[in-house]
């Protein structure tokens, strides 16, 4: 009975520690997540919107955070990938590159908010996955995703203005790069891809999926309004793609000068 009872207690033990062990790993990985106190400029604004860190519409916000050493957008998609915040952006010009590499469970509503473009990828290592966007996200450069899946958006209108566009020039479409899987866009509409010099050199079509023998699969696109493209409307490969309207009003409009992939006839 003696050696029952101390059999007993010693597994009490083990597991009181163990205890104490996984509450300390917890603990210890909560405390590494950015916390809002070090990104929190105004507290005004509700909770995930993105003046309450100091991101706003039609102002200088390519700034550093000095709490966290990094921009202020990275500073606030590090806050909202580990706390499932979904971040609020309000209607205007924010004069920035949306890029999300390697990021998941990224949720933004947009109010016709304007960036430069979206760059959505796996340049981190891992795979960026369960990406939504959601409302009407506006760009003058281009929407771009590779190697990463489960990418929903609401709205999304790519235009060109040589005045908003961080490097001056025209956009350069959509394109659904290698290992997208998944993705779902409501509404798309491209109002313009250029050509003519080598910054357009890999744009082939205002909407394009391709990939190299890893090509886009699963992709949905309710509706695709194409307004006008030097080049192709629409270049599309993969497997399981569904575009249930696409209207292309004009293409062929600039030139193949320095598109790769294209040889000229002498």
């Amino acid at each position: 009975m003696k050696k029952i009872i101390q059999t007993l207690c010693l597994s009490l033990f083990i597991l009181f520690v163990g205890a104490q062990n996984n509450a300390y790993v917890s603990e210890t990985n909560s405390s590494n997540k950015i916390k809002e106190i070090d990104i929190l400029v105004n507290d005004k604004y509700e909770v995930g919107d993105s003046r309450r860190y100091g991101v706003f519409p039609d102002s200088i916000n390519n700034r550093i955070n000095p709490r966290t050493g990094k921009s202020l957008l990275t500073s606030i998609l590090d806050f909202a990938e580990a706390h499932n915040i979904t971040l609020n952006f309000p209607k205007g010009y924010y004069g920035l590159n949306l890029i999300l590499d390697s990021r998941k469970n990224i949720s933004c509503y947009f109010n016709q908010a304007e960036f430069n473009l979206v760059h959505i990828t796996n340049d981190k290592g891992a795979k960026s996955s369960n990406i939504n966007f959601k409302g009407t996200l506006i760009l003058y450069d281009r929407f771009d995703t590779y190697n990463s899946h489960n990418i929903k958006a609401d709205s999304i209108i790519i235009r060109t203005d040589t005045v908003k566009h961080l490097s001056k020039l025209r956009s350069r479409g959509c394109h659904i790069y290698k290992g997208t899987e998944s993705l779902h866009i409501k509404y798309l509409r491209v109002e313009d891809l250029g050509s003519g010099t080598k910054y357009y050199q890999n744009n082939h079509a205002a909407l394009a999926l391709d990939g190299l023998r890893e090509n886009p699969k699963n992709i949905t696109i309710d509706e695709v309004y194409i307004e006008s493209s030097d080049r192709h409307g629409a270049y599309i490969t993969g497997s399981n793609n569904v575009f249930k309207k696409i209207t292309i009003n004009s293409y062929g409009q600039g030139t193949t000068q320095f598109m790769t992939g294209y040889a000229r006839l002498n």
